[in-house]
């Protein structure tokens, strides 16, 4: 979503979900019993947008800071595993993630390795929680012009012009990705306008062609790529994601080279009456309250949706909806309710836009996600209405029997941990960019002071081998890159001894040495 929705409409993107029929170990090739468009539909509870976050762009934006300068570019705080733990911990069981991938890409669509690394990073922790996961291609498509960075644009020179950087753009997400279970859906573009800017219809019907050709080049990309890719669920939509009837009856599911396997994902703002603000909703007045002519609105809607769906036989998603804060929580939490409801008895299944900016008027926000904060009477609302449609119910997510992880470090509600060769680094010592670590028998990085193969090891606050002293447990130590150090040692012109029998704690006060007494000072300095 754009950060100004200034337009009266109700998105709509059509997803096409290629589907198989069960969850697969993860590492494994391709699997025949990924589930189907209808099964995922099914199981889907509600989902949440993590919006204003990858999807970030700006070319004022000082690429020296590396991917966290993009992922906090428009005010939120890095994804962490607790983000989304708690996430799935207020009843979502699915995730949906927009990226802005054209600061990020060269001229034939290859993706930067180190954004490439974080989007699988945040992708891990909410696949590895066992929530659906949709992964998209966001701000490269929308409004042109000024500080924008789009350039899919509905429009046939543009196809012509940037197909092959799309192709490759897709053939580089989805190779990395392809060894993914069916939790993970792929969404080929976000909103696509013509280069006018034109919501809710295009200028111009040729825009039609040009998105469909976006679309069926997507899924013929993606499959292409083999691996679960081939029974991979994915998205596509239509004209600007629009639910005009014009640009659904103009939208053309692509072919594919498996059936039964396509989703309509719906982004609903309406009614802007309720949702909106009178700074942004100027072809209408605007109230605070849910009211029944909202309802009313509501309905019409997912009545159309649903028979959108019916005659395509294809299941449709709300991938995008919510109302802007007017200091009106509980009046949201009633439209939140009417409005999954509704979409629910109709098999459609809802995600709600979420920007990150807490309690600021105009903006869509239930998540305050640097202080771990719910609007949770929004949530429950949600929570209630959904559960009923779901064939999950109020079950909590299962997770992947095989979680993935990015090479490298990585991090997840226990701590951090090391993948080296596709395999967690368990009890060892394992020197990284010059920096000593130990990760324990469960794989995570230690920190203090542990005890190692009978000696003592002091480690950072960031896990790493420090040397020096260190006092522990009411006792001082002195650390060595091989351990504590036991028995004499000279420091600084200073004798002291360090005691074998207590993992090598500094002596004071007297204490025999091989049959003679020794006297020690209280900082332990030999006294000869």
């Amino acid at each position: 979503m754009l950060s100004s929705k200034l337009r009266s409409f109700t998105a709509i993107s059509l997803m096409a979900v290629l589907l198989g029929t069960s969850a697969a170990g993860v590492y494994a090739a391709e699997d025949s019993s990924f589930e189907s468009a209808g099964e995922a539909t099914a199981n889907i509870v509600s989902g949440w947008n993590l919006g204003n976050t990858l999807d970030s762009y700006g070319t004022w934006i000082n690429k020296n800071g590396g991917t966290k300068a993009y992922e906090t570019a428009w005010g939120n705080v890095e994804t962490t595993q607790e983000i989304i733990d708690s996430v799935r911990d207020q009843g979502f069981n699915a995730i949906r993630i927009p990226v802005t991938w054209s600061q990020h890409i060269d001229s034939k669509g290859n993706v930067d390795s180190a954004w490439m690394r974080r989007v699988k990073e945040v992708v891990n922790y909410c696949y590895n929680d066992g929530l659906y996961v949709i992964l998209n291609v966001h701000h490269d498509t929308g409004e042109g012009g000024g500080d924008k960075v789009s350039w899919i644009f509905a429009d046939g020179t543009t196809y012509s012009n940037t197909k092959s950087k799309f192709k490759g753009l897709w053939t580089n997400i989805a190779n990395e990705f392809k060894d993914y279970g069916d939790k993970l859906l792929f969404e080929g573009y976000n909103e696509m306008l013509d280069k006018n800017n034109s919501w809710n219809e295009p200028s111009n019907t040729s825009s039609y062609k040009a998105v469909n050709n976006y679309a069926q080049l997507f899924v013929d990309t993606v499959r292409a790529t083999g691996g679960n890719n081939i029974s991979r669920n994915l998205i596509v939509n239509n004209y600007v994601c629009s639910i005009y009837k014009s640009t659904l009856d103009n939208f053309k599911v692509p072919k594919d080279s498996v059936s039964g396997h396509l989703i309509c994902e719906v982004h609903c703002y309406d009614p802007w009456a309720f949702t909106g603000t009178s700074s942004v909703v100027t072809w209408t007045s605007t109230h605070d309250t849910f009211k029944s002519s909202d309802k009313s609105d509501i309905d019409t809607i997912m009545k159309r949706l649903k028979s959108f769906s019916d005659s395509n036989k294809i299941p449709v998603i709300i991938g995008e909806y919510g109302a802007m804060y007017k200091s009106n929580t509980s009046a949201i939490a009633e439209y939140a309710s009417y409005f999954v409801d509704a979409a629910g008895k109709r098999g459609i299944k809802c995600f709600y836009w979420d920007n990150g900016k807490y309690n600021t008027k105009g903006e869509y926000c239930i998540f305050d996600r640097k202080n771990n904060k719910w609007k949770t009477s929004i949530t429950k609302a949600i929570k209630k209405a959904a559960v009923p449609y779901s064939t999950q119910g109020s079950s909590a997510p299962t997770p992947p029997d095989k979680p993935m992880y990015v090479s490298g470090w990585n991090k997840d509600s226990k701590g951090w941990f090391y993948i080296s060769s596709g395999k967690k680094v368990v009890s060892k010592f394992k020197t990284i960019k010059k920096k000593k670590y130990y990760f324990n028998s469960k794989g995570y990085m230690v920190t203090g002071v542990k005890k190692i193969g009978g000696k003592k090891y002091w480690f950072n606050k960031k896990g790493a081998l420090t040397t020096g002293w260190k006092k522990s447990g009411g006792k001082w130590y002195y650390f060595t890159s091989k351990g504590a150090k036991t028995g004499w040692k000279k420091i600084k012109g200073k004798w002291y001894y360090f005691i074998p029998s207590k993992y090598s704690a500094m002596a004071t006060g007297k204490i025999k040495i091989g049959g003679k007494t020794y006297k020690f000072s209280s900082s332990g300095v030999w006294k000869k």
